[in-house]
């Protein structure tokens, strides 16, 4: 592929609707979430957090699950 992974918000219903009741939560920062085929770690979309997690809320999101570190790019995991 294109080392572009691609979040489909029509999946969103789908999952509440197999799940029985239970919430879905998104998991926003791994879906920006990008590969370096010859690095250590993996990288990501930082840019875009914002946007991604409102578009999970506006579709009915039960919450959000997010990584955060105060300075990412020294961080001990997912970081550069």
């Amino acid at each position: 592929g294109y080392d572009n992974l691609v979040v489909d918000m029509l999946g969103i219903n789908v999952m509440k609707n197999v799940t029985g009741g239970h919430p879905v939560i998104f998991d926003v920062t791994h879906a920006l979430q990008t590969r370096d085929p010859f690095g250590a770690a993996s990288g990501g979309r930082r840019a875009q957090v914002a946007e991604l997690a409102r578009a999970g809320m506006a579709v009915g999101l039960a919450g959000l699950f997010l990584e955060a570190h105060p300075d990412p790019n020294n961080a001990k995991c997912d970081g550069p």
